[in-house]
């Protein structure tokens, strides 16, 4: 058997065990006349798919532009399909760096392929990534920093673009070019080193292959391998999420406690990578974090997603920005609401309904200790309030440290004050200067919601 009926055979096997393309669909295939497209769509076309072709000139390198473009327009004739082609002009050197330039080179070419598929019944396309492409990017995202259960690498599938070629490398392809008499053209801008995956793709990969000659396949077959062991740890885990993890809105926590009982001190960076994959953190930042692990309560870190803090036995991720409002409720008659960030707090004037102290986030006050405007603000250093049941005044961050409360308990926390003093506390504690008692005639009832 030939190096290329093998090449193609494989390929064929591939699409089917990864269930790329289905029979009968209609296939774009993405050509720019270099040898990896010009493969692609004759391995497609000779395996009996329905085929079109889409090109775009970028009009870069002078005559070698429009000659790539006459030669695909060649192949189409010769390959009986249709062939959809569009010119975009030049971006200007000065108006961009190179790496904005492939940003904006990338997004034509995409916005154009989706134009096309939509426009004549393409449902799906195939771009002519292969292993090399595959060993640079996981490299790439290694040199980075990445961790290796989340190393950025090309998809086999995404949206409704597929890459039938990740199995085959460039010396394959390059075999079975020559074995089928077809002509390509040759980038010379890929020899060049401006960009950093041409620097891997021309030093850093060269260099590998003079130690390890398989270095690109056993790059992609590492990063399978751990793909697979974090998919399995992530489903693992995803079940066992309500043991380990708080989530609302703006605050969620990682707690440690339940997971050591379980599994050991020994995998807790991997419970850590597990959240933060959930939480969407990435990179450099996950590094960053880490360390957060083995560090003293209230050690915190700013990540691209918010605040991460530790807390006794557990990390906390903020994604809101509190602010340092001060809110001045004037006197009222029946019932009053405002708005302080993500909490909701209402008033309300009782005088016939009994308190119920198990109502959940509410506090009950003698209306008649309390003299207006009441001051709502964040809770400061320095804050003291007398709490219920006591004679004498106690610091706030005291009252933090009895309760155990984390860094986002802290930043949440609430003072409401009246004549200078603080008579009540969120999370829910009452100042013994406003209690109720048998005397009291007016009830404030006030109901803090996140």
């Amino acid at each position: 058997m030939t190096k290329l009926k093998k090449t193609l055979q494989d390929i064929r096997t591939f699409i089917h065990e990864k269930g790329l393309i289905r029979e009968n669909e209609k296939l774009l295939v993405a050509i720019s006349g270099g040898p990896d497209s010009v493969f692609l769509a004759y391995a497609l076309k000779t395996l009996g798919y329905t085929i079109g072709l889409v090109h775009i000139n970028y009009q870069l390198r002078g005559k070698t532009s429009d000659d790539e473009e006459k030669l695909i327009i060649e192949y189409a004739d010769s390959w009986n399909v249709p062939v959809y082609y569009r010119r975009m002009e030049k971006v200007k050197e000065e108006s961009s760096y190179a790496q904005s330039r492939q940003v904006i080179y990338r997004d034509f070419r995409y916005d154009f392929f989706r134009e096309i598929m939509q426009k004549h019944g393409y449902t799906k396309c195939a771009t002519a990534h292969h292993r090399d492409d595959q060993a640079e990017s996981i490299l790439m995202s290694l040199t980075k920093g990445n961790h290796p259960a989340i190393i950025q690498s090309i998809p086999l599938e995404r949206e409704k673009f597929v890459r039938p070629l990740l199995p085959v490398s460039k010396a394959e392809i390059l075999e079975c070019l020559a074995e089928a008499g077809l002509a390509y053209s040759h980038d010379i801008s890929n020899d060049s080193n401006d960009y950093l995956r041409n620097q891997f793709r021309n030093q850093v990969i060269p260099l590998l292959k003079t130690i390890n000659p398989s270095i690109d396949q056993q790059l992609v077959s590492k990063h399978e391998w751990y793909q697979q062991q974090f998919s399995f740890i992530q489903k693992v885990l995803d079940q066992q999420a309500h043991h380990y993890l708080e989530e609302k809105a703006t605050v969620k926590r990682l707690y440690f406690e339940p997971f050591i009982k379980q599994f050991g001190e020994n995998f807790l960076q991997v419970l850590c990578i597990w959240a933060f994959e959930r939480w969407g953190l990435h990179g450099k930042d996950i590094w960053e974090t880490i360390k957060l692990i083995d560090s003293e309560s209230g050690r915190f870190c700013y990540t691209s997603i918010g605040k991460i803090s530790k807390g006794r036995d557990m990390l906390i991720l903020e994604t809101e920005e509190i602010e340092s409002e001060i809110i001045s409720i004037p006197s009222f008659r029946d019932h009053y609401s405002i708005k302080t960030g993500h909490q909701n707090v209402s008033f309300s004037i009782l005088t016939e309904e009994k308190p119920d102290f198990k109502e959940k986030n509410t506090l009950w006050l003698d209306l008649e200790k309390i003299h207006f405007p009441i001051i709502i603000r964040r809770w400061e250093q320095g804050d003291k309030m007398i709490p219920l049941g006591m004679k004498r005044t106690k610091k706030i961050s005291d009252i933090f440290i009895d309760l155990k409360f984390d860094s986002a308990q802290k930043d949440r926390a609430i003072v409401f004050v009246s004549k200078g003093e603080i008579f009540a506390l969120y999370p829910f504690r009452v100042s013994d200067t406003v209690k109720i008692s048998s005397q009291t005639k007016a009830v404030l009832k006030i109901v803090i919601e996140a």
